[in-house]
This record gives C-alpha cells, sequence and structure tokens, in this order.
C-alpha cells in the first residue's frame, strides 16, 4: 500500500493495518522491517534511518531492547536516462 505521504507498506494485513511481518518505508528514507501489530511496530524487527539502525525488540511503536548501530550513510544514485544527456 502507498500513503499520500509517500510512506509504503507491505506485508500481512489484518482490518487494513499491519499485523504480522512487514515492511515498511517512509519518504525520508527510514525503512523498518519486522513484525507489526495494528499497524505498529511490535516483536523483532530493524528500522534503519539517518545512519543507524535498531535491532531488537519493539513494542507499540517503541523500540524495547535491542543493538544500536551505526552505518556509514549510503548515497543511492539514480540511474541516468537518454533525455539526461545533451545532444
Amino acid at each position: 500500500i502507498r500513503y499520500f505521504d509517500g510512506t509504503i507498506q507491505e506485508g500481512e494485513f489484518k482490518s487494513k493495518r499491519l499485523n504480522g511481518k512487514g515492511k515498511m518505508m517512509t519518504s525520508d528514507g527510514e525503512v523498518y522491517i519486522g513484525h507489526f501489530k495494528d499497524g505498529k511496530l511490535h516483536g523483532y524487527g530493524k528500522f534503519i534511518y539517518e545512519g543507524a539502525v535498531l535491532a531488537g525488540t519493539f513494542e507499540n511503536g517503541r523500540f524495547i531492547k535491542g543493538v544500536r548501530s551505526e552505518v556509514e550513510p549510503v548515497k543511492v544514485h539514480r540511474k541516468r536516462r537518454r533525455e539526461d544527456y545533451d545532444d
């Protein structure tokens, strides 16, 4: 499902909310891969954001316990199209 704010959700849904395993990507580049309950991060998962990763247990959308790791930011380059080149 793609929402108007650019958020994309994939996975198991119940009553139009993520329940069970899933993935959520925001327009800001944040990514969560793991378990959901009633649309909230709940259970084991990994939350990737602005140069850091939280891996562990989430309850009702909050990080409860686990590991926080710093990661080097990755630049994503889009593939150049023919229109991008000057003739």
